[in-house]
């Protein structure tokens, strides 16, 4: 069916006058454009496969990918894939450097395909924090490992939000940047 609609497209362009190695211009572009549509895989509304352990994270609103109605639940084994990332810095929730590890935020939000402006991000406890998805810019993670030791429900786990504050000293050391730190995460609604 995409074969089809490509070759439909390409038929309906007009011929130009100028030649691109012995094609026209504009049939080039479409024979590029044709060979990205087919080449891409479309993952809006893609079902994301069930957990098969105990939830850790839900992710609600402005998503596209799900596998329970609105929603995407998560168990840590599904976030594992998502790859992971390390950051090392300071912060006001600690002392020193310390180095945390976890899944890159902008993975998860990719992965359920959301499309809002800002996350309302709750804790085990109903804490809420309003974080903006231009937050993405300065790459944070949802930590499971802090300082090489799994982050379980006392350690302000099994996940904590974490910015790379050393990275972005003069944008993160506000009190603003540090109210987004949420720890004992338990669900993310996209608004």
């Amino acid at each position: 069916m995409r074969v089809q609609l490509v070759l439909y497209i390409v038929s309906l362009i007009p011929l130009g006058n100028v030649v691109c190695g012995g094609m026209m211009i504009v049939r080039c572009f479409a024979v590029l454009f044709a060979a990205l549509l087919m080449s891409t895989q479309i993952r809006a509304d893609e079902v994301l496969p069930s957990p098969t352990g105990p939830i850790i994270l839900v992710v609600t609103g402005k998503i596209r990918n799900a596998n329970a109605p609105g929603q995407a639940r998560f168990d840590k084994a599904m976030l594992d894939q998502l790859g992971h990332a390390t950051i090392t810095t300071h912060s006001s929730w600690w002392d020193g450097a310390k180095t945390a590890e976890g899944i890159p935020l902008r993975k998860i939000l990719e992965r359920v395909g959301a499309y809002g402006e800002n996350l309302r991000a709750t804790a085990l406890n109903d804490y809420q924090v309003i974080i903006p998805v231009s937050d993405l810019k300065y790459e944070p993670i949802l930590a499971t490992v802090l300082d090489g030791k799994a982050l379980n429900v006392r350690d302000r786990g099994p996940l904590w939000v974490v910015y790379p504050i050393d990275q972005y000293p003069n944008e993160l050391k506000t009190e603003r940047a540090d109210s987004h730190w949420i720890w004992q995460l338990r669900s993310l609604n996209v608004e």
